[in-house]
């Protein structure tokens, strides 16, 4: 559910420097991107409707601006930088998607379901 929040608060701008953050080849440079993507994560915090979440997310955003180094966001293998990772950017960008359909259509999302072939298979 936090995850859910967090993607609410996520603007375009936010998401985009965040991916440019995960995909930096030096890891002086993703660490120092950090603290700016916390607190612009912070200027949006008052978008939550709860105060809970505000406070819960609040508390850890502000811990992560403060304490870049201790998040590890930083890969030195190149084939993860070039993308071969879950991408979060993406995650929040499909569930803003799948909103704006649910809008649009005005029917609530009942389930989202991830097909994964491969995963069908077994080990």
């Amino acid at each position: 559910m936090l995850a859910f929040k967090m993607a609410f608060i996520l603007d375009v701008e936010t998401a985009r420097l965040f991916w440019q953050c995960i995909l930096e080849p030096s890891q002086e440079k993703a660490l120092a991107m950090l603290p700016g993507i916390c607190e612009r994560l912070l200027e949006n915090l008052h978008r939550l409707p709860d105060a809970k979440s505000r406070e819960v997310l609040g508390q850890g955003l502000e811990w992560a601006r403060d304490h870049p180094e201790s998040i590890q966001i930083h890969t030195d293998r190149r084939s993860a930088r070039q993308g071969h990772f879950p991408n979060m950017v993406a995650f929040a960008n499909l569930l803003e998607g799948l909103e704006g359909h649910s809008q649009r259509f005005k029917r609530p999302v009942a389930r989202i379901t991830h097909d994964n072939k491969a995963s069908s298979k077994g080990p």
